[in-house]
């Protein structure tokens, strides 16, 4: 489920005809891949800021400026120049905004040339976070809930005729059956903070799930009749 499907679809570096077991999941597919891409590139980018600076990533709240560098990486461009051109405003005004001070001449340099060497694939912060993206997706496919954590329970123990069980129901709560998706969430933002992505964390808990929930279908599904056979035939 992690090593298989995280290195051997999701991040494949060899041109892949996607298997007829995830035809239904090219949508979502795609997504994971194009966020976990944004995702490494902000990291990266944002690092860079905080080390020119002299400050910690965990310490801002500047979540409006970051957000908009992460929406001009999501953006679709056509030209390269365009792309270089917009991340650099955006990761000047990100700095700025961080530094809570006007940059020197030197530090808006460094930044820029930090910047262009992320998009352009040339900085070791970038290649260390691309092997670790891998990691946190290898994580958050294998992850499976703790049933400890919601007493073992995964369903009301009673019905009440007539009784309607709406989200976020406070009674229903209280009767010990834990949400997965905000157990898997608590995780996954221990593990990409860890891993260094604490700036988009929210970003890749939600392409982490998506991921978790993917594999972990096509293993219930198929697991004994596909894959099961193609393991065996491999012993």
């Amino acid at each position: 489920k992690g090593r298989g499907f995280v290195d051997g679809i999701l991040f494949t570096k060899s041109e892949l005809a996607l298997p007829e077991l995830f035809s239904l999941d090219i949508e979502d597919i795609n997504y994971i891949r194009n966020e976990a891409r944004c995702s490494v590139i902000a990291s990266a980018l944002s690092l860079h800021a905080c080390n020119i600076i002299g400050s910690s990533i965990l310490k801002t709240d500047n979540e409006v400026v970051g957000n908009e560098l992460t929406s001009v990486l999501k953006k679709k461009h056509f030209k390269r120049d365009d792309l270089e051109s917009e991340i650099i405003t955006a990761l000047t005004s990100f700095t700025t905004a961080l530094a809570d001070r006007s940059l020197s001449e030197e530090e808006c340099s460094t930044l820029k040339n930090h910047a262009l060497a992320v998009l352009r694939g040339n900085d070791p912060v970038l290649k260390l976070l691309d092997n670790r993206i891998r990691t946190y997706f290898r994580y958050a496919c294998r992850w499976t809930p703790d049933n400890k954590s919601s007493g073992g329970i995964s369903a009301p123990i009673e019905m009440k005729t007539g009784r309607k069980l709406v989200k976020g129901d406070d009674e229903f709560a209280r009767g010990g059956v834990a949400s997965s998706k905000t157990e898997f969430s608590l995780a996954a933002s221990k593990e990409a903070k860890r891993l260094g992505f604490a700036f988009v964390s929210s970003d890749l808990i939600e392409a982490g799930n998506k991921a978790r929930l993917i594999i972990s279908l096509v293993c219930s599904n198929y697991d004994r009749d596909i894959l099961g056979r193609l393991l065996m035939a491999e012993l």
